[in-house]
């Protein structure tokens, strides 16, 4: 029982000292621009959007997706690997981005 309330205690401590990502945070010259938001984030929406199933989305998808935006905007001058735990996949996988997305998404359908 004691080791248990240890091991809460450590990943509360874990937690707390987490810093969420910004776009601050991302690899230098990612957001030159503002090409972050001007270019990455809305070509990355339509490309979840398109998908088979949008309303389905996986840490591989978010990847896989990510990484293509990601090559087409800043191509061999920002070289960059898209992995979980990334500053880009963090943003793109936070709450408040999906809430975003799925207003996006909602706003974006066409009623029968």
């Amino acid at each position: 029982m004691f080791s248990q309330s240890i091991l809460r205690a450590k990943a509360d401590q874990d937690t707390k000292s987490r810093k969420r990502a910004t776009i601050q945070n991302l690899p230098k010259g990612a957001n030159h621009n503002i090409a972050w938001t001007r270019l990455v984030i809305p070509n990355f929406i339509h490309l979840l959007l398109a998908g088979e199933q949008p309303w389905i989305i996986g840490d591989d998808v978010i990847i896989l997706e990510l990484q293509k935006v990601w090559n087409h905007v800043y191509g061999r001058k920002i070289p960059f690997t898209i992995k979980k735990g990334t500053v880009p996949f963090e943003l793109v996988s936070h709450p408040s981005f999906l809430i975003i997305l799925l207003i996006f998404f909602v706003g974006n359908s066409k009623t029968l």
